[in-house]
């Protein structure tokens, strides 16, 4: 998944796939799909990476 399609006025969002090689702009991605959402409101959200860092625990008696 490299993005998703939030429709501003409807409750049916589209995941947007596309093979790791490839990399499409957000104009991209609008054009490609303008006819599917020609009647949407929509913004398009990028895949925000997540790091997770390390946690130490420690037991307290």
């Amino acid at each position: 998944m490299i993005a998703y399609i939030h429709r501003t006025n409807d409750n049916n969002d589209k995941l947007v796939v596309a093979p790791s090689e490839k990399d499409y702009t957000d104009e991209q991605i609008r054009a490609l799909s303008e006819f599917q959402e020609q009647f949407f409101e929509s913004i398009i959200i990028r895949k925000i990476e997540v790091i997770v860092l390390p946690f130490l625990f420690f037991r307290i008696n």
